[in-house]
């Protein structure tokens, strides 16, 4: 019985992970190590048997050695105690050691047991390492950030939350995210629900409506804007949550200044179309006020044909100024306008059909400017020179945005041109202006002389 006593003493010993030994109290001789011992410092019984701790060298500091010392024979015990040993190969590692007196056959012999927690206390140090990265992130970071456990409570400020709300961290932890962070709607004034609250039932990220206000604890209100994302455990359990926030006092003013700054730009572009607008007036009344002088009627169609183009220039400045739209032109309207002018200036017949199909597109006043001019010059020659004495006819007038370009055609069943049109070295100044005109607009200007009329056809791009 006692043999398979020692038996299961034995195998416990030895089997067990911890390193054991046992050294004689008196002289600190090593008596007997377990295979834990050997495995841990790497040393066998052989070599360390009748040599004490101290000469087989595994003390990294000679206090320890001697504290614990003190300790066992003054309380015949220590537990649990932190030490730094060196293995056979040099190699420190950390343990966690415990010791007692034990007497066998009434002599007193020391016991140690020896926890390896090298690893564990690397984990420990990575994580520690980790944590305080994170924490000088967060510490660091210009917006504010509060965290919280997955009950709502407090669990971490930065400076820039505690300056926006006024907490402390140290009095803020703990303290539900209800009493610290209190949030309303700046135009009804109502309390907005915390946004850790819905982090934590919908667990997804969730962000604040615009014009909330942050109430800190001495009653200031400041702007804010921010969203809250639940931390989750890898098995999607939801440990807490994070709130991001930041202060847009800045930004509102910024935008103020701004949106001020628009409104005078605004006032001062109006300002400058209707001047531009009444100074086109003023000229061509100065040339209407000429025309009526002059007798030769040559002349006085270059006058009127000179009248009528800045007319349809002075009406792009009359519509960005009664519309307050100065990045853009409504080309229909436009259109429309400028045709009901040349109808009424040049039109003598009223068997002359007008057809038009025009889409609404904004265009900018380099793109309208050449278009009106194109249409002028083309409409009004149609109406003095395709129906002579009176003659019935049409003009068709198509607008339309086809793919990336626009599309502008115009066309008559008149009398058209006889031969072939040289832009360039024709003596009518209208077509050359038509051609230049178009190169303007970066367009491609083609022109078909049916049996009946001419058909001029503009392709150009917005951006032009």
């Amino acid at each position: 019985e006692l043999r398979e006593s020692e038996e299961r003493f034995r195998t416990v010993y030895n089997t067990a992970p911890e390193g054991i030994s046992i050294s004689d109290i008196n002289t600190g001789l090593l008596l007997e190590i377990n295979e834990g011992y050997k495995k841990i410092f790497g040393f066998d019984l052989d070599e360390i048997k009748g040599k004490t701790s101290l000469e087989i060298g595994i003390w990294v500091n000679d206090q320890d050695r001697k504290k614990l010392t003190d300790d066992l024979l003054k309380f015949g015990k220590y537990t649990n105690r932190e030490v730094n040993f060196k293995k056979k190969d040099g190699k420190i590692i950390h343990s966690i050691v415990s010791g007692r007196v034990i007497f066998i056959n009434n002599i007193k012999y020391m016991l140690s047991v020896i926890n390896d927690i090298t690893e564990l206390h690397q984990i420990a140090q990575d994580l520690k390492e980790s944590e305080q990265r994170l924490r000088t992130t967060l510490y660091s970071i210009g917006d504010g950030v509060i965290t919280t456990d997955e009950s709502g409570k407090v669990y971490q400020m930065n400076p820039i939350a505690e300056q926006l709300t006024g907490w402390k961290e140290s009095e803020a932890i703990t303290k539900s995210m209800d009493d610290v962070f209190h949030i309303r709607n700046e135009s009804t004034r109502n309390i907005v629900e915390s946004p850790v609250q819905k982090v934590l039932s919908e667990g997804k990220i969730v962000g604040l409506a615009n014009h909330t206000l942050l109430i800190s604890k001495d009653g200031k209100e400041i702007p804010i804007a921010d969203s809250g994302a639940p931390i989750k455990s890898e098995k999607g359990d939801i440990l807490g949550v994070v709130l991001v926030f930041r202060d847009q006092s800045k930004e509102r003013e910024t935008q103020i200044i701004i949106e001020k700054s628009l409104r005078e730009k605004e006032i001062l572009l109006k300002e400058i179309h209707h001047r531009v607008k009444n100074n086109f007036q003023k000229i061509i009344s100065l040339i209407s006020l000429q025309a009526e002088m002059i007798e030769d009627q040559k002349i006085l169609g270059i006058f009127e044909d000179l009248q009528s183009r800045l007319i349809s220039m002075s009406l792009i400045h009359q519509l960005m100024y009664s519309s307050g739209d100065f990045d853009g032109v409504d080309i229909k309207i436009y259109i429309e306008k400028l045709v009901s002018f040349l109808i009424t200036t040049y039109s003598t017949s009223n068997l002359i059909k007008l057809n038009m199909e025009i889409e609404e597109h904004d265009l900018d006043p380099d793109s309208v400017i050449p278009c009106g001019l194109i249409i002028n010059e083309i409409i009004s020659n149609s109406l003095k020179y395709a129906f002579p004495n009176n003659a019935e006819g049409e003009i068709n007038l198509l607008f339309k945005k086809i793919g990336n370009k626009y599309n502008l055609v115009v066309s008559d069943n008149g009398i058209g041109i006889k031969g072939k049109i040289d832009f360039e070295n024709h003596k009518s100044l209208g077509l050359r202006l038509i051609d230049m005109l178009s190169r303007q607009l970066k367009g491609k200007l083609e022109v078909d002389q049916p049996e009946k009329g001419l058909r001029f056809s503009i392709k150009f791009k917005k951006d032009s």
